[in-house]
């Protein structure tokens, strides 16, 4: 720049030759003339010595003033005319030193100036003051810009160029910049009413190793609002890689901390509006394609990870690793069909295919320390006209297997494969249906039904069933039990002896009853089974009860009599082939409980009669033993329970004798089933 100055003072001075024939005004006095050395000053000194044209002035350098040295003008009035003039202004300050060359601006009625300091060797353009910070100071007082303009007919790339270089060292011996060092900035500031203060920056500086032919160099972004106090904000890499308040290692790295109370505050957002009719517009779109040189475990599409990290005493209600949101416009005149929070398309595929495709594969791994882990949580909000959690449509689902084989598979331990509560939800209640299809839990009493899985039995000889065996004396109610359910049996009467000439009529069987009963977890109750009559000592048959008592005291809850002869069933027998034994009595009736009478012995001959007959199945309650005929043998023995086999097998009365002498059979014992 200095030389181009030189250049142009020396263009337009005048020959020494030239200077000796021109006149001159007052303002000037000859000190010495000669053809190579020309002085012109008021003191009548000398020339200086290698100077064509030695012109001195009028004012010390340390006067605060402007000297204007020398001028050409064009041939116009003088407020018209084109000037051209060099000038010196001193100052006691050495920094507010300069010379200058201005063009006057008629227009304006201003020179524009080209000022040069001394000290640091700082140029002006448009100020006489260029800041001591900087080289070249260009001033401009209206829209101006620097224009930096190359005419060439030469490659596309060769447009005009600024080059900010940097070496250390010296001028004279350079050395290799380091690491970190700046290369060169662009930096910006702004007038605050009293000063300029320096508040944003573009900067270059060299990020890596360096090396012949190589630095890696960064171009940093800073900002801020005080002066020299920007911080940077933006960096691009030597490799292309991006980042915002980071330095990054990936093509875009953005870190950011916002301290804000706001509910919606975020640390990026990518928001605008997409015009135009076609389909497929979408707001952001991720799709890296993935070329690995070795087998990787896992890759993602888009990862997206919400580190929590609350002080002490702060708590987040939720953290949300990805939130999805539909709005619509105020004002919007068109319809929406369809909106999804999330919309997953698959497969889409045009080479290879996977060997499993997951729509929505959600891996939640619990840990230590977390109270409740939900692989999926669907809340759904009320207010449409149909709120729905979820729809399947299509396609079986799994609860426990991958491989469903049903529209709904649920696999699952015992006890917890499958839990429904509509808080009607008890024990031994069953899950029913109405005619739409709804479900939901009732009792069996309440739909004519019974579920009972667990039983227990009692006969005279002892015990059996999911309590196991022992003394018929007692039943406990085990622990959650509230419903159960008991069935009752009297003994059977035994059969009569036969005459001579008369077959023995057999015994009445015994009365049976039933019922449902609601109990308390832990209550002791007594059991009593009766005994069939015996022929041959004449007892009579016992009935069978249920009771908080020994022997049938306390409060019965269901019990059943024994079976009777004709005659206050005490061993009256039939007679003449033509009377029958009565049947037993029938069980105590309850609020649950249903009661049969026991079949009536048969007389000679005859079979004996059922103490029940049901709708649909086999008669199954206590009948009588039959006669037998003059001369005939014994009748047989009422059943005998060895084993709970759906009721199918039960006590009845003792079979009828048959002609002779011979003795009736005893009558078979009673019992009493406990389900639960």
């Amino acid at each position: 720049m200095k030389k181009q100055i030189i250049i142009l003072i020396a263009g337009i001075l005048f020959a020494p030759a030239l200077l000796k024939v021109l006149p001159f005004g007052k303002d000037f006095g000859w000190a010495s003339c000669s053809a190579q050395n020309i002085g012109i000053n008021t003191d009548g000194s000398s020339a200086e010595t290698g100077v064509m044209l030695h012109v001195k002035g009028t004012n010390l350098i340390t006067a605060p003033a402007l000297q204007n040295i020398f001028q050409v003008t064009s041939y116009d009035a003088s407020a018209a005319a084109l000037k051209l003039r060099l000038g010196l202004y001193g100052n006691a300050t050495a920094t507010s030193r300069y010379g200058l060359i201005d063009v006057w601006d008629a227009t304006a009625g201003a020179y524009r100036s080209l000022c040069l300091q001394p000290s640091g060797g700082n140029v002006g353009i448009g100020t006489t003051s260029p800041s001591a910070i900087t080289l070249l100071h260009v001033l401009a007082t209206t829209e101006k810009n620097i224009i930096n303009e190359r005419v060439t007919n030469l490659q596309a790339d060769l447009g005009g160029i600024i080059i900010n270089r940097r070496a250390r060292g010296t001028i004279g011996a350079l050395t290799t910049i380091l690491n970190g060092d700046e290369l060169g900035k662009y930096m910006f500031s702004g007038y605050d009413g009293s000063n300029y203060i320096i508040t944003a920056q573009i900067d270059a500086v060299a990020n890596g190793t360096i090396a012949a032919g190589s630095i890696p160099t960064d171009i940093t972004f800073s900002t801020g609002t005080a002066d020299m106090a920007y911080v940077e904000r933006m960096r691009i890499t030597s490799s292309g890689n991006v980042g915002i308040r980071t330095i990054p290692i990936y093509p875009l790295d953005v870190l950011a901390t916002v301290t804000s109370a706001s509910w919606n505050a975020r640390l990026g957002r990518f928001f605008g509006t997409l015009n135009g009719s076609g389909d497929g517009a979408g707001g952001l779109e991720s799709q890296p394609t993935f070329s690995p040189s070795a087998s990787v475990g896992v890759v993602y599409g888009i990862a997206g990870v919400a580190n929590a990290n609350p002080g002490a005493g702060i708590n987040i209600a939720n953290v949300n690793c990805g939130h999805f949101r539909f709005d619509s416009q105020a004002g919007s005149a068109g319809t929406v069909t369809n909106a999804s929070g999330v919309m997953v398309a698959l497969p889409g595929l045009s080479g290879i295919k996977p060997s499993n495709i997951y729509g929505l594969n959600v891996q939640n791994l619990g840990a230590a320390g977390i109270t409740n882990s939900y692989g999926l949580f669907i809340q759904t909000q009320s207010g449409a006209t149909n709120n729905y959690a979820g729809i399947f449509q299509g396609g079986n689902v799994g609860i426990g297997t991958i491989t469903p084989a049903a529209s709904l598979e649920v696999d699952g331990s015992s006890g917890s494969t499958v839990k429904i509560v509509d808080g009607n939800q008890a024990v031994n209640k069953v899950l029913t249906s109405d005619a739409t299809g709804q479900g939901s839990w009732q009792s069996l009493s309440s739909i004519g039904g019974s579920c009972f899985p667990n039983w227990q039995l009692y006969l005279t000889s002892g015990t059996s069933g999911m309590l196991g065996a022992g003394a018929p004396t007692t039943f406990t109610v085990p622990a959650g039990v509230t419903l159960i359910k008991i069935a009752v049996w009297g003994g059977g009467a035994y059969g009569t002896t036969s005459g001579a000439n008369t077959g023995g009529a057999g015994g009445g069987g015994g009365g049976y009853a039933e019922g449902t009963y609601v109990v308390v977890p832990a209550t002791v109750y007594q059991i009593t089974v009766g005994t069939g009559g015996i022929n041959a000592t004449s007892t009579a048959a016992t009935g069978s009860c249920f009771s908080t008592g020994a022997a049938c005291t306390g409060t019965i809850l269901i019990q059943a009599t024994g079976g009777n002869l004709l005659t206050g069933g005490m061993g009256s027998g039939g007679y003449l082939n033509t009377t029958l034994g009565s049947g037993g009595t029938a069980g105590l009736a309850t609020a649950t409980a249903a009661s049969y009478n026991g079949g009536n012995g048969s007389g000679g001959g005859g079979a004996g009669g059922s103490g029940r007959m049901t709708v649909a199945g086999p008669s199954y309650y206590g009948g009588g033993g039959g006669g037998g005929g003059i001369g005939g043998g014994d009748g047989g023995q009422g059943g005998i329970i060895t084993v709970y086999n759906a009721l199918a097998n039960t006590g009845a009365g003792g079979g009828g004798a048959g002609g002779g002498s011979w003795n009736g059979a005893n009558g078979a014992d009673g019992k009493i089933i406990v389900t639960w």
